[in-house]
């Protein structure tokens, strides 16, 4: 049983990465067009054949790696544009998740025209107000280590850490410390960047 990071290439050329723990149990359900929920590769699959696709195991790697090495090998393919098969993908530790642009798309035009009725808005707003991490979270996230990888995915994508200066927990995000303290992410922005009065414990490293 082989467990690491697998590639997949179509007769056009467009490259799909995954990983498993059992790469040969995956390609087998592969060859059974067990893979709907990966829809790119699936159709893929349909339209050439499953048997006219390349599959190649580029590494192999501990269980702990996988999602890391995922990462790096789907960023090097860039299989999230025209020339992939991926719609999205794995965040690890600190990375988030990233989707294609077809993904997001697909994923709009499900919500658009759908209205959440006054009850259910109103319910959400008193489940966020008050809103608070419990000592144990609070522990967790200030014990969170931010590698040096994550560090550069940060800088690249023009994004900040956000450091709450009371409980000493930090923020990889806006939308994370908005969410955390209940605050719009246009107030907080401002307010970080020194264009309204802030009145938070936040800040910015």
């Amino acid at each position: 049983m082989k467990t690491g990071i697998y590639k997949i290439e179509s007769p056009t050329k467009k490259v799909y990465i995954g990983s498993s723990v059992n790469i040969a149990q995956r390609w087998r359900k592969y060859k059974s067009l067990n893979c709907q929920s990966q829809r790119k590769l699936y159709n893929s699959f349909v339209k050439y054949g499953v048997e006219n696709h390349k599959f190649s195991i580029i590494i192999e790697c501990d269980r702990n790696e996988l999602f890391e090495y995922e990462y790096l090998y789907s960023s090097y393919y860039n299989v999230l544009s025209n020339k992939g098969l991926n719609c999205m993908i794995a965040g690890f530790n600190d990375v988030v998740m990233q989707k294609s642009k077809e993904t997001i798309e697909l994923h709009k035009s499900k919500i658009i025209g759908k209205k959440q009725t006054q009850e259910h808005q109103e319910k959400k707003r008193v489940a966020m107000l008050g809103r608070k991490h419990t000592p144990e979270a609070i522990e967790k996230m200030k014990n969170r280590k931010i590698s040096e990888f994550t560090r550069q995915k940060l800088r690249e994508k023009n994004q900040k850490l956000i450091l709450n200066l009371d409980s000493g927990v930090f923020y990889t995000s806006l939308i994370e410390a908005s969410f955390a303290h209940n605050i719009c992410k246009g107030n907080l922005s401002s307010m970080l960047n020194g264009n309204r009065k802030n009145k938070t414990n936040l800040t910015y490293l």
